[in-house]
Order: structure tokens, then C-alpha cells, then sequence
């Protein structure tokens, strides 16, 4: 429905700008346009921000984040999330991606409902070291859903004196 309504908004705005540059209308209402277009790309902006908070109440809402904290040593090649042994996010990373992490990126892997209680959150993480060992491993976390917002971080971290990567799921 979002989309429809944002295409018929563009669809209008292109049609006014046809039908006045081709009937050579003055500069102020070129002006005019371009902040009547503007207006409805900030409309279009606050439609996507109510959709995500009608979708995704604070009250039932689980996000979970992925930072990388690893210059070199480490490269995730795929994330599995699992909330209650379910499978709801699978994310696989190239090496651009890797590229943002190390830069300091972070990414939201999964946003969701969840009802109030106990859930289990599992991630499952893939990848292979500098020296071309591949590593898979798991890290889970309990997470007590109370009725506000739970956010969880996904950490990926290399430990210099161990030679290996660490994960962390940590509730924020």
C-alpha cells in the first residue's frame, strides 16, 4: 500500500513539472514545484517511519545489531539467528560488507515481534581466520521479554593472545 500511494505521489509530482515546462510557466512556480517535490519525499520519509512503528510496536519489539570488531584476523562469512530454535535471519557477508565492519559498521540483523516472556536467541557464526582456518560457532542468550523494546548485540571480536575469534550476544 506504501509503495502505491509513494508512486502516485511521484507519478503526480513528474506530471506537474510536464505540464508546466511545456506551458512555460515562470520561474516562481518551477520554485513552487521543486518544494511542493520536497515536501512529499519528507511525506513519503514519515509514511516509512509510521509503517515501521505500526508494524513493529516498542511493546513487542526485539532488534538485534551485528558490530565486528576486528581490524584483521577474522572475516564472518554468514550469520544465522534463530529465536526459539526458528530460523528468522540468515545473512551472508562479502568482502565490502567486511570492509564496512572493520570501518566501525554496525548492522541491524533482525527486527521483530516477539510476545512477552522467555526466548532463547541463538546465533550461529561463520567465517574464516587469516590463516585460512574456517570457523563455525554458536553463542545464545536468554532474553526475558518484559513490555518495552529489547535490543541485543551481536559481537564479533579477535583475541590476539588466543589466535581466535570471540562472539558475544549481550542484552543492551
Amino acid at each position: 500500500m506504501k509503495k502505491t500511494i509513494t508512486a502516485k505521489i511521484s507519478l503526480i509530482a513528474m506530471l506537474c513539472t510536464a505540464l508546466f515546462s511545456v506551458n512555460g510557466y515562470s520561474k516562481d512556480v518551477e520554485q513552487e514545484l521543486q518544494t511542493l517535490k520536497a515536501d512529499m519525499v519528507d511525506i513519503a520519509a514519515e509514511m516509512q517511519i509510521l509503517e515501521q512503528q505500526m508494524l513493529y510496536p516498542d511493546a513487542e519489539q526485539l532488534a538485534v545489531y551485528l558490530s565486528v570488531d576486528i581490524a584483521e584476523g577474522f572475516d564472518v562469512s554468514r550469520v544465522k539467528l534463530l529465536l526459539n530454535a526458528s530460523e528468522v535471519a540468515l545473512i551472508n557477508y562479502n568482502d565490502v560488507q567486511m570492509d564496512a565492519f572493520n570501518r566501525g559498521g554496525i548492522e541491524r540483523i533482525f527486527i521483530g515481534d516477539i510476545e512477552v516472556g522467555a526466548h532463547t536467541v541463538t546465533a550461529i557464526i561463520s567465517g574464516e581466520t587469516s590463516n585460512g582456518q574456517k570457523i563455525k560457532r554458536a553463542v545464545s542468550q536468554q532474553v526475558s521479554k518484559a513490555a518495552n523494546a529489547n535490543v541485543l548485540e551481536l559481537s564479533v571480536s579477535y583475541n590476539r593472545n588466543l589466535q581466535q575469534p570471540q562472539f558475544t550476544l549481550v542484552e543492551l
